[in-house]
């Protein structure tokens, strides 16, 4: 038998330091649980696109775990494994004007048909939560996120597989 490799994907169990919120508990791995929480964004699209090939094809799985203690310095517990998983394009723009903010979203090249904020509900969090996750500089203009969303169920916001 062929060992598949394993690909971990550590779930928060707090807040970053850069956030708002830094040290409240996310709730993240409860919400997993009651599927408020169906996917989880990540930097470098291509890096997870080829582990996500991978696991589709069998030949990886995808390990969700937390810290059992310290980040970093305690044991990784998992929570579950997933052996088939949706993969999809997110790109936000983050504009400011004198009056406000403006946020330019896409997802798959088209993502125009969900908010927002229906994607930080998916993710697990507020609008505002997720808007101070992923744009933590209120002041700062122009700036880009293009990730990986990872989907835990068959849920997808476009019907295109990447």
């Amino acid at each position: 038998m062929i060992k598949k490799k394993c690909y971990v994907l550590i779930i928060p169990e707090v807040f970053p330091s850069y956030h708002t919120h830094a040290g409240q508990p996310t709730d993240f791995i409860a919400k997993i649980s009651r599927n408020e929480k169906i996917h989880t964004i990540s930097a470098n699209f291509e890096l997870w696109k080829a582990r996500i090939d991978e696991v589709n094809m069998g030949l990886a799985y995808i390990s969700l775990r937390k810290w059992s203690g310290r980040p970093y310095y305690s044991k990784q517990i998992e929570i579950k494994q997933f052996h088939f998983v949706w993969l999809e394009l997110i790109q936000i723009d983050k504009y400011k004007t004198s009056e406000s903010h403006y946020y330019d979203w896409n997802i798959c090249e088209g993502g125009g048909i969900w908010s927002l904020e229906q994607v930080a509900n998916n993710e697990g969090l507020s609008l505002y939560q997720f808007l101070r996750w992923f744009f933590p500089d209120e002041l700062a203009n122009g700036l880009h996120l293009e990730g990986a969303i990872i989907h835990f169920t068959d849920f997808r916001y476009m019907k295109r597989k990447y």
